[in-house]
């Protein structure tokens, strides 16, 4: 994509911000590329944009700023290969590749007993399932994806985002170190080991089983009033990213 109007009509197509003039700068550039994978029809189904001067894929999105579907993921993969590219932090979590021992492969193909050393980031994938042993050292996003079902030994050293998703139960097995967000799920009962105050937010459907199974939901009173287990989220969260009321 060489010129600004090409950056235009893939931003509508795509529908996304390469274009609009927000890129234009860099089409100066001597060590600024952007690549459009377009189908026979000339169809657009995934934008890169990369350097020459590191051989750094900077960004790789699908529609919609969407880790591109599974079809064409070994298309990426073929053109990072031969052109001799890496990723960077940013492009890795939206390419839909991801590094394993040294090599990229499809986040659509995870092995069994795999450890992520940093964030897995499966934002509105198709994805239907994880691997077994599954261990993330830093967060895990599911957000938006189609995973109905978590292994009962998946471990996730950070948060695990599961906001609407079709999980509905979460295994008895599981490690969250950080936060539990289960917002927009059918989810309606917690492992025993689940802290609620590690949950956020507690939807009402297990807001109710909670308080059926325990009177924990209630704090010590504080200034004379009862604070519910939704202000002591609030505060967590707050304390967490440095917001204080």
């Amino acid at each position: 994509l060489l010129t600004a109007d090409a950056l235009d009509w893939e931003s509508c197509a795509m529908g996304h911000c390469v274009g609009q003039g927000y890129y234009d700068e860099s089409l100066e550039r001597v060590d600024a590329f952007f690549f459009s994978l377009r189908d026979p029809t000339g169809r657009s189904h995934v934008t890169l944009e990369v350097t020459t001067s590191d051989y750094v894929v900077k960004q790789c999105r699908g529609k919609q700023n969407q880790i591109p579907a599974k079809k064409y993921v070994s298309y990426i993969l073929s053109f990072i290969e031969r052109e001799k590219f890496r990723l960077d932090a940013e492009s890795s979590r939206y390419c839909g590749l991801i590094s394993i021992n040294g090599k990229y492969d499809s986040v659509y193909d995870l092995p069994d007993n795999w450890i992520c050393d940093g964030h897995l980031n499966l934002i509105n994938t198709p994805i239907k399932s994880l691997p077994k042993g599954l261990v993330v050292k830093g967060n895990l996003s599911l957000w938006g994806s189609l995973i109905e079902t978590l292994p009962d030994d998946i471990w996730v050293q950070g948060n695990l985002n599961l906001v609407n998703t079709p999980v509905v139960v979460i295994p008895s097995g599981i490690h969250v170190g950080g936060y539990l967000m289960i917002a927009y799920t059918e989810i309606k009962d917690l492992p025993p080991h689940i802290s609620p105050r590690k949950v956020f937010p507690i939807p009402r459907s297990v807001r109710q089983v909670l308080e059926q199974k325990t009177d924990a939901l209630k704090s010590p009173a504080v200034s004379g009033k009862e604070t519910n287990i939704a202000d002591i989220l609030k505060n967590d969260v707050n304390k967490a990213s440095g917001h204080h009321e």
